[in-house]
């Protein structure tokens, strides 16, 4: 069942693109992103309330190029004017308290930690002891993959349905 309230905010870099292995700057779809953020914005989250927002130290017109490459509007959902791209951390969770945003999924444990207005922050495929993170604020739900990050999201969305 959709929420119309929900708001989820993803993170590019990491989450839903993530460097081919063995490349310097080659990237690709993470595996599992498609179908798991097909069926969430098929059955948990309105389209119109799902954002991705990053942080781009390079090119941000290479970022909106993969989204277009990827063809993430047509085989996920997400709109192309989803996309925002901020130059720091504290933009992107100004952005995300902006957007009103109630779910998140980022790589970053710096920038969940900002957001603990958020219902949900999923740390996605942890490059830290996940320890350290729950030591600071056990809210935080690691992941390891796609399959993990959805059963979370959703798991929340069905307990406050």
């Amino acid at each position: 069942m959709t929420d119309p309230h929900s708001c989820l905010i993803l993170d590019w870099n990491g989450v839903i693109s993530t460097r081919v292995p063995g490349t310097a700057d080659d990237r690709q779809v993470m595996p599992g992103a498609v179908e798991s953020l097909s069926q969430l914005l098929r059955n948990h989250f309105p389209p119109q309330r799902v954002f991705i927002v990053s942080t781009s130290k390079r090119s941000p017109e290479a970022t909106r190029q993969r989204f277009k490459q990827f063809d993430i509007q047509e085989r996920v959902g997400i709109f192309p004017d989803h996309l925002f791209i901020v130059d720091t951390l504290d933009e992107k969770v100004a952005m995300a308290r902006e957007l009103g945003g109630t779910h998140a999924v980022d790589n970053d444990p710096k920038v969940l930690l900002k957001m603990s207005w958020m219902k949900v922050r999923v740390l996605f495929r942890p490059k830290i002891a996940v320890e350290e993170v729950l030591a600071i604020d056990r809210t935080i739900r690691p992941a390891f993959d796609w399959r993990a990050a959805q059963s979370k999201l959703i798991t929340d969305l069905c307990h406050s349905a």
